[in-house]
């Protein structure tokens, strides 16, 4: 090595890329591995990026770390108190590329080494991806080995603060779930201190074990629940979406649901006879029977039988059925440039609109709502009063302020559209579509 000039590691993109080489050239090039046990690595906690240097340089680390009383950690800064409060078991960050099940096992061990992880988590998450196969190098089984699942067990045994928990469903297909459910179901696993989940399709058998839980949603990062968001789907007695909903029958402490699916008046009566005592229900998905008011009417008349409801989300306007006209275009370019700008505003007028006629559906049926909020905008209700909006009263300067004018001096997207917007001219398509929407005595027109 000493008569070496150059070293070119072709395709090597992230350290982790270098285990296939020999140690001691890693060593030699300083590409070894941390030494820091990965799992801690992967909380991403300020206290490690900003003493990595400190603690690399200990004898031990993971003694440092996962040992209060440790000689070790007495040299270093004084450890933060939430410091593996959220830890996880997942495989799916970029530039990892590792196995499902052979990450679980290392992460899970090392947790389960590690005293102070296990006292300190409240937060746990699992995103576990399979690489799925014949190929002898990344195939996997669709489901876990014996091993793993005794991992799972004697983490969440030993993990008396876990209070949070977040976990997808582990593949596409559901025999990997339905392994999980057979193993904890036999061996009566709880999580006794669980106060919230959030939870992919075919997991909602760890509630079995959760006699505090007072949150419960469908997870709602992954694709998993889209595919099954169809009313057919949805509807079907043992499919994911009617399974979840009739899983909170035992939860006598929750107070608040959400669930991606597509939304019936069946659905939401299912869901008021398992957890009649909810208190706030996110509607996420979209409503069945779009393009009608009739689906939603229904739906409040169902919501309403809720006795302690006071919240209610619900998804963006065209998921409701008001989306506006169908005509909007399918092309990106029609966006750019100041026509493409005011086009934007023609758009969002249409779903400020929107709101407001779904809005005006809800509110009369449901007389005890206290919040109801429609594709991210919440307003408050007051009984006699009127509901306020961010745009209510001032409508026009809403809409400049979500959709400024336009201002070509630098192009846009690289297409070179630098024309500017008129600064005194129409904010809409024509002064006639101005007064149509901002002429009424508040700036509120024909909403």
């Amino acid at each position: 090595m000493k008569s070496l000039q150059y070293l070119v590691l072709a395709n090597l993109v992230c350290v982790s890329s270098a285990t296939f080489l020999p140690r001691s050239l890693l060593e030699y090039f300083g590409l070894s591995e941390s030494k820091i046990p990965r799992f801690i690595r992967e909380i991403n906690h300020p206290y490690i990026k900003s003493h990595q240097r400190d603690i690399e340089s200990l004898l031990d680390p993971t003694e440092a770390f996962c040992n209060p009383d440790s000689q070790f950690r007495a040299s270093l800064p004084e450890f933060p108190d939430d410091l593996f409060k959220r830890l996880s078991v997942d495989n799916n960050k970029v530039s990892q590329g590792r196995r499902g099940w052979t990450n679980a096992r290392e992460v899970l061990s090392d947790i389960l080494s590690c005293k102070a992880a296990l006292d300190g988590v409240e937060e746990f998450e699992v995103d576990i991806f399979l690489h799925r196969g014949d190929d002898e190098l990344f195939g996997e089984a669709p489901t876990p080995s014996d091993d793993i699942l005794d991992l799972f067990i004697r983490f969440f045994a030993n993990a008396p603060r876990l209070s949070i928990l977040t976990w997808v469903q582990p593949s596409a297909d559901s025999a990997a779930a339905a392994t999980f459910e057979k193993y904890f179901l036999e061996r009566n696993v709880e999580f006794p201190a669980l106060t919230e989940a959030s939870l992919g399709p075919n997991m909602h058998y760890l509630l079995a074990g959760t006699p505090h839980l007072q949150k419960l949603t469908s997870y709602s990062k992954s694709y998993v629940w889209s595919t099954y968001s169809m009313r057919s789907l949805s509807q079907q007695a043992d499919g994911p979406q009617m399974s979840f909903v009739k899983s909170t029958s035992k939860l006598k402490r929750l107070e608040e649901f959400g669930l991606h699916a597509t939304w019936t008046p069946e659905l939401v009566a299912e869901l008021q006879q398992s957890a009649g005592q909810l208190v706030r229900l996110d509607v996420d998905g979209d409503v069945d029977g779009r393009w009608a008011g009739d689906n939603l009417r229904a739906m409040a008349r169902e919501l309403n039988k809720f006795e302690n409801l006071r919240e209610l989300r619900l998804p963006h306007v065209i998921y409701l059925g008001f989306g506006g006209p169908d005509e909007w275009p399918d092309c990106g370019n029609a966006y750019f440039g100041a026509s493409g700008r005011v086009l934007r505003r023609q758009e969002e007028i249409s779903y400020i609109s929107g709101t407001e006629k779904a809005a005006q559906i809800i509110v009369p049926l449901m007389p005890d709502l206290e919040r109801l909020c429609i594709g991210g905008e919440c307003t408050e209700i007051t009984s006699g009063k009127e509901l306020k909006w961010p745009w209510t009263g001032r409508l026009r300067e809403y809409m400049l302020e979500e959709w400024p004018r336009y201002d070509g001096e630098s192009g846009e997207y690289g297409y070179g559209y630098r024309e500017s917007e008129d600064p005194q001219g129409p904010v809409l398509e024509s002064w006639e579509e101005d007064r149509k929407w901002f002429g009424g005595p508040d700036g509120h027109g024909e909403l």
